[in-house]
């Protein structure tokens, strides 16, 4: 069996909407996982603020899970109505079973405003489900990590990674993706690295889109996003294409099972 994978931090649910369309319709994934995802109560609202469905309607993938990690009443000082949920998702051309949601040090938070305390106040969570294909069960791993200012070690990010290698192994097959906001070449990332393959490990110089991002910030050389697979995945190719589609560069993998 082979199947298309796309990994891809979509930026405010979507914020540039027309270009983040017209790149996954171009792709054509099998899966879709996302991180900053909408969903909203009001079906007359901006096509990112419900995320799922108006993907869904464009990619004609039928089955979702979502996993909310806070309701957003705001962004920045903008405040939200209908305040809708955050949080990550898969989209999938095959059924989606077992899913969870296993939350990383903050719980859930059904009224989260951004009141300048972000990197200590907002959830952040691994989401789980499995993919029935063909005959394989397919376990899926989507991580939105724990936020600072710098993409360095802290105590926080590697109990985030230890909790993430407890919870994938055992898992075969199995593909773990997400924007960690951790960089590449930290205790955080390798202790992952070490039970799974990274796929783009050495290859890259940034994951941000450097066209929606100061040129002389830290983001021209900061590595946040992954793909990790367990052994029995075989990649037939992997890319990280430079378009214009959120503030962070899609990973887009082929994999056979």
């Amino acid at each position: 069996m082979k199947l298309k994978f796309i990994h891809l931090n979509i930026f405010m649910g979507g914020l540039f909407w027309d270009n983040l369309v017209s790149f996954l319709k171009s792709e054509q994934p099998d899966i879709l996982a996302m991180q900053e995802v909408y969903e909203c109560a009001d079906p007359n609202a901006q096509p990112r603020f419900n995320t799922l469905a108006n993907l869904q309607k464009v990619l004609a993938l039928p089955y979702k899970a979502y996993a909310p990690t806070m309701r957003r009443m705001s962004e920045g000082k903008i405040f939200l109505s209908p305040a809708p949920l955050w949080g990550t998702a898969f989209l999938s051309k095959f059924p989606l079973t077992q899913v969870s949601t296993h939350y990383l040090d903050v719980p859930y938070n059904d009224h989260w405003i951004d009141d300048g305390q972000y990197e200590t106040s907002v959830p952040r969570a691994m989401q789980y489900a499995t993919a029935d294909v063909g005959e394989a069960a397919l376990h899926l791993f989507n991580v939105h990590g724990i936020w600072s200012t710098h993409g360095k070690d802290t105590e926080r990010r590697l109990a985030m990674s230890k909790m993430i290698v407890e919870k994938i192994q055992d898992k075969h097959p199995a593909i773990l993706c997400g924007d960690f906001n951790v960089n590449e070449g930290t205790e955080s990332m390798n202790l992952i690295g070490h039970a799974m393959t990274d796929l783009f490990r050495g290859e890259r110089v940034t994951s941000f889109n450097m066209k929606r991002k100061p040129a002389d910030s830290g983001y021209k050389d900061a590595i946040v996003d992954f793909v990790f697979t367990s052994p029995d995945v075989r990649t037939l190719s992997h890319k990280q294409p430079n378009v214009d589609a959120s503030d962070h560069l899609p990973l887009v993998c082929e994999f056979e099972l």
